[in-house]
């Protein structure tokens, strides 16, 4: 599935589609913000609020 399918599939309400959005970027991103915090708690607190902030975005769509 594409990015863009996925986002579809997440825009029409598809939990699954969250789910498999996180796993295919939960890693990139906490290497990113990693680098950029040099925390690792830190960067596992804003993981949380990042993949929390689309799924309540997608929930109230």
């Amino acid at each position: 599935m594409t990015d863009h399918e996925l986002i579809q599939e997440i825009l029409g309400g598809n939990q699954q589609a969250i789910q498999l959005l996180h796993e295919r970027y939960v890693d990139s991103l906490f290497q990113y913000i990693y680098i950029q915090t040099k925390s690792y708690h830190d960067t596992e607190e804003i993981i949380q609020d990042v993949f929390y902030k689309v799924a309540k975005t997608v929930t109230y769509l």
